[in-house]
């Protein structure tokens, strides 16, 4: 359409940029970077967008740093950066956690000296934050263009070079120390008296309650009119998102004045565009397009094939994505039919909570059976506040077809979701054979356990691994996952066993990424099958999931919900096995341990957690983690004081690497 001239390409170009700079998670700014590149702007339209590369060159997630520090490459080579700019803008970018990055952003600020050598010491003031940085070479990179442009440093300059100089590397350190020697500074290299337990104090976690879900800054607003209705469903046609979103949308077609809407011209846009998707799109797109096309248009649903969208009969229990469809296509017909009756599962609180005091008042003005999907749904979705379902029980008339069943939910609703966070997950991971073929399955205990009570038709958080309705839709997963806000447990053990083993050749299904969504959410707590999950996904070959689980556990770390020793132990216990490939945890802890002090430390724990509890097929599985807690010890100057810990590390013998680095995490206690 840009190249058409029908959408104004400046617009686009800076309506991705901005989206960027919004906090979206990896998985989702990773396709707003993509409708940017694919524009391929020119060398004109990115240096009039010089300041906002800049500014995406700290983002916390990689691939939109990439992007952003290409483009300045390209601006760079051209000769259209302003070098004072560059050296006032790029300091963030030169801590980003992945190496190659940093090192980019150093190679720009390096190229913004040369242009005008006048910004040296404003550079160097940047640049001395570099030698923080975890990578060695990144150290080493600063530090050479350091003595560079300064061989003799300023006092201030040599008091902030020797505050980094105990995190650094020793071989960086030494040279560094020589450095400072010019200045007569202090090298700042650790003494033993500095040196702590790398068993740090163990931090408060926070555990969220049903107040918190509850809270009223967390409650949804209804759709304002139909200009945001009708903004709303355009955006969500294109791009489903946001499970609340969603949700808001579907209340706002069901509560809007219908005449008004088909008499207005966007909506008429909005409905052809929703016809041509209900078709042909994912699963998600297509139930919400419907829905849109329902409100909209009526007649045009009769045209539409809905073989990927249909409810599906004859099973005893019902399978969480199918409870989505059928719910999605009841409230469907209920737009085409005009039924006024209110939606009975829209949440009223962000995750798709629902207020049982509101779900009393709609029960209160409608007359539903007991097998209505929108009642299942409220029902999974309603808070398990004792005295608030007292309350509802208490609400409902006695001539309604629902109410036995609802109170039965209602007595048996909340020691259902203590058990689902009490419980500890079980999981094995057993070696197939075939023939001269071996390969590892990943299986957890529970998966198909049915969520019961009288009345009403049994409900599984189960979907077929392969051959799920939204397998290829990380949108319909995240809406799956908003469904059961309650049970973080069940969904977590859904996620494991739906990405299954990370090592190896598999399939992939690009759905996937959706079930780590729920977990961002600071109201959501993280039960023993989460921190599974966490670790399963951190150990993912796939990029988009690995740095959604990396923005995950910091997410996680900073808001006091994770434990970083059963984390730790999870890690530990899937190196025990063939199903993971321990090396990838190197890279996405050491991601994790670059974002901060804090969860450096908790990295720390969770990796002496790890060594404590792992009994590797090969010793030298385990050489990525350990090299990565020798690095963070190094830096803190901490000992590895565990006792099982310990022993582990003893067992690690011979002249091989692993070994070595094992007699020197021993050696660290007698320095």
């Amino acid at each position: 359409l840009a190249a058409e001239g029908r959408l104004d390409r400046d617009r686009l170009l800076d309506a991705s940029l901005d989206a960027l700079q919004r906090g979206f998670a990896a998985f989702r700014a990773q396709w707003f970077g993509a409708l940017h590149e694919a524009l391929q702007p020119t060398i004109d339209e990115r240096a009039s967008r010089a300041p906002t590369y800049l500014a995406l060159a700290s983002s916390p997630v990689g691939a939109t740093a990439s992007l952003a520090l290409r483009a300045l490459a390209q601006l760079d080579a051209a000769g259209r950066l302003d070098p004072v700019e560059v050296v006032a803008e790029l300091g963030p970018a030169l801590l980003a956690p992945a190496k190659g990055t940093a090192r980019r952003a150093i190679t720009l600020l390096a190229h913004a000296v040369d242009a005008a050598p006048g910004c040296a010491d404003g550079a160097s003031t940047q640049l001395v934050e570099a030698l923080g940085h975890p990578a060695r070479e990144v150290q080493a990179d600063a530090l050479a263009l350091l003595m560079r442009w300064c061989p003799t440093p300023a006092p201030a300059l040599a008091a902030v070079a020797a505050d980094r100089a105990p995190g650094c590397h020793p071989a960086v350190r030494d040279e560094l120390a020589r450095w400072l020697d010019a200045s007569g500074g202090d090298s700042g290299a650790p003494s033993p008296e500095r040196r702590v337990s790398a068993r740090a104090a163990p931090r408060l976690r926070r555990v969220p309650t049903i107040a918190d879900a509850l809270d009223p800054a967390r409650a949804l607003a209804p759709v304002d009119g139909i200009d945001e209705l009708v903004e709303l469903a355009s955006s969500a046609v294109e791009a489903p998102g946001d499970p609340d979103d969603l949700e808001r949308l579907l209340a706002g077609l069901a509560a809007c004045d219908r005449t008004r809407l088909r008499t207005d011209g966007r909506a008429a846009t909005v409905a052809r565009r929703a016809t041509a998707i209900a078709g042909r799109d994912r699963p998600a797109a297509q139930l919400v397009a419907r829905a849109v096309v329902a409100a909209f248009d009526p007649p045009a649903l009769g045209g539409i094939d809905d073989a990927r969208v249909r409810v599906r009969g004859g099973r005893s229990a019902l399978a969480i994505e199918d409870l989505l469809v059928a719910r999605a296509r009841a409230v469907e017909a209920r737009l085409a039919a005009e039924t006024p009756a209110p939606l009975l599962s829209v949440p009223t609180h962000r995750g798709g909570v629902l207020d049982p005091g509101v779900l009393a008042e709609r029960l209160a003005r409608t007359d539903v059976a007991a097998s209505d999907p929108d009642l299942q749904v409220a029902l999974l979705r309603v808070a398990p506040d004792r005295a608030g379902l007292e309350l509802l029980a208490a609400a409902l008339p006695d001539d309604r077809r629902a109410t036995a069943a609802v109170r039965a939910w209602c007595t048996a609703w909340a020691s259902v979701v203590h058990d689902d966070r009490a419980g500890s997950v079980s999981w094995s991971a057993p070696t197939q054979h075939h023939g001269e073929y071996a390969w590892c399955e990943l299986s957890v205990d529970g998966i198909d356990a049915a969520v019961r009570s009288t009345g009403l038709r049994p409900m599984r958080v189960v979907v077929g691994r392969w051959g799920g309705r939204f397998a290829q839709d990380p949108a319909g997963v995240a809406w799956m996952g908003s469904i059961v806000p309650w049970l973080p447990s069940a969904w977590a053990r859904l996620g494991v066993a739906t990405i299954g083993a990370t090592a190896g050749v598999r399939d992939v299904a690009h759905g996937d990424v959706g079930y780590l969504e729920r977990w961002f959410d600071p109201a959501v707590p993280w039960t023993d099958a989460v921190h599974l999950l966490v670790a399963l996904t951190l150990d993912d070959v796939r990029s988009g999931v690995a740095a959604a689980a990396v923005d995950l556990a910091v997410a996680g770390w900073r808001d006091g919900r994770v434990d970083a020793s059963v984390l730790g132990r999870h890690v530990g216990a899937l190196a025990s096995t063939a199903a993971v490939t321990p090396a990838r945890w190197g890279r996405t802890l050491g991601e994790v341990a670059a974002t901060g002090p804090d969860e450096r430390d908790a990295v720390v724990e969770a990796l002496v957690a790890a060594v404590a509890v792992a009994e590797p097929p090969r010793p030298q599985t385990m050489l990525a983690l350990l090299e990565l807690l020798e690095s963070l010890v190094l830096d803190t100057g901490a000992t590895i004081d565990d006792p099982s810990a310990r022993a582990a590390l003893a067992r690690c013998t011979g002249g091989g690497k692993t070994a070595k680095v094992a007699a020197r995490l021993l050696a660290l206690e007698a320095r």
